[in-house]
């Protein structure tokens, strides 16, 4: 379960749809043991400390904030951020307990309606019976401002996402291993007027893989998945249950290059069915593909492709489209990135990622009902980061992302620029 739903965290690094916030945890810093240069043995999370408290912060300027078309003359906004963290990591025995919580204050220049109180918390249990069982159990919440992408308007929204998640593995032999996973989330808006957003998922995963002495694996594996929008849709009149179901068997693969490079691989049928509108559904290939290599002890070299299904829903493709709305409730997304790494010493980095993606709102159902043309996006950015670290305790950053929007409809265009600066500071 190596590789699954990479394009969702494709997205956390690239939040182009969104606010362009690159923050210090974008960056892959010497101390968390990435770069072999650096082993972990040196780093600050092997010193024996198990609870650590860190303060954060970040000042950040958006050209286009709120996404909107050149002809709209789109102003530059800037804000900040300020927030407290704690974090555990606590083995037991052979367990080991994962905690997380951090909140902080989000305020916007000129735009004081949009400041928020955002957060997050997660607990996670990494858990082993004998030699043969292992698996993790595990919950999170997170409260942000949702992005301006598709909303294209100067929107408070906050979004709700709980999830919860287990897995379990076991080692028939040596060689053999069977594994189950479940996951669920849920997103909820603030917003009324964007509660056809409010989305539930659930995801069960049976596989079972064939794995070698070192650690190379192939295997396949099914994985259903249930959703629905819990907020009929209306378009045309016609009101529209978005309620599905998924399925998607598929070959899973990892294996290791000459100890330098790595290739995590996923490649599967998808069909999506929606009970209420059949013309909506999907059957195609999908999957993803993620090379990691480090050519260098400093460097690493990621890059990734896929494409797969998003459970989605839109609103008003922004305020100047009054008159049509898009409503999907899912997008097949086909995307390439590519994102370098340069550990120059154990105290500076630099960093770039590159995004290409194209998304086609195959769910919609105006396509039957109004007969209105399929939605198609292409999305490309590109950002690069330096990080410092003076002192052991202290990260700093400083980020500049560019990106672009072009789509069939008219006015969901957008491109903007964006610098994010930030800092980090762990007592202990």
């Amino acid at each position: 379960m190596r590789v699954t739903r990479l394009g969702a965290l494709v997205l956390l690094c690239f939040p182009a749809a969104a606010s362009a916030v690159l923050t210090i945890d974008d960056v892959r810093w010497p101390e968390t043991g990435a770069y072999p240069a650096y082993p972990e043995a040196l780093s600050a999370a092997a010193t024996g400390r198990r609870f650590h408290a860190f303060v954060y912060g970040g000042l950040y300027r958006d050209s286009n904030l709120f996404r909107l078309p050149s002809g709209a003359n789109p102003k530059s906004v800037n804000f900040n951020k300020l927030g407290v963290g704690l974090r555990a990591d606590l083995p037991i025995s052979r367990q080991r307990v994962l905690l997380e919580a951090q909140m902080d204050e989000n305020r916007y220049r000129d735009f004081g309606s949009l400041d928020n109180t955002g957060g997050r918390a997660s607990a996670t249990w990494n858990w082993e019976v004998g030699n043969n069982w292992q698996g993790n159990l595990g919950a999170s919440t997170e409260r942000a401002l949702t992005g301006f992408g598709q909303i294209q308007t100067a929107a408070k929204d906050m979004v709700t996402q709980d999830r919860v998640f287990g897995s379990a593995g076991y080692r028939v032999t040596p060689d053999w291993r069977v594994r189950v996973g479940a996951y669920s989330y849920r997103l909820k808006h603030s917003d009324t007027t964007h509660n056809v957003l409010d989305s539930e998922q659930t995801d069960g995963i049976v596989g079972v893989d064939y794995v070698t002495p070192l650690q190379n694996s192939i295997g396949l594996q099914v994985r259903y998945s249930r959703g629905d929008f819990p907020n009929f849709l209306v378009t045309g009149g016609t009101t529209v249950d978005s309620h599905y179901k998924e399925t998607e068997p598929s070959a899973v693969v990892h294996y290791n290059l000459g100890g330098k490079s790595s290739i995590d691989a996923r490649l599967g049928v998808t069909r999506h069915t929606q009970e209420d509108a059949p013309s909506r559904d999907f059957k195609g290939t999908t999957g993803n593909l993620a090379f990691h290599w480090t050519p260098t002890p400093k460097t690493i070299l990621d890059l990734t492709a896929y494409k797969e299904t998003r459970p989605y829903v839109t609103g008003s493709v922004g305020s100047f489209l009054s008159a049509i709305e898009s409503t999907s409730a899912y997008v097949v997304a086909r995307g390439v990135t590519f994102a370098p790494h340069w550990a120059i010493t154990d105290q500076v980095v630099l960093q770039a990622q590159l995004l290409e993606e194209r998304d086609t709102y195959q769910g919609d159902p105006s396509i039957v009902l109004l007969g209105t043309p399929e939605r198609e996006d292409k999305l490309r950015a590109a950002s690069v980061s330096a990080g410092w670290s003076p002192l052991r305790p202290l990260l700093l950053s400083l980020s500049y992302e560019r990106g672009k929007r072009t789509s069939n409809i008219a006015n969901a265009d957008y491109d903007y620029n964006a610098v994010s600066a930030n800092a980090k500071y762990t007592f202990f």
